[in-house]
């Protein structure tokens, strides 16, 4: 679990992490 959190914690402190995220939702909602 340490690792998820860890890896979590990472991704939404990096633009870049949101940036994938962001990708997600709109492929998500283009199906």
């Amino acid at each position: 679990m340490n690792v998820i959190r860890t890896a979590g914690s990472i991704i939404f402190a990096t633009p870049i992490g949101w940036a994938l995220i962001v990708i997600a939702i709109i492929v998500a909602a283009r199906i």
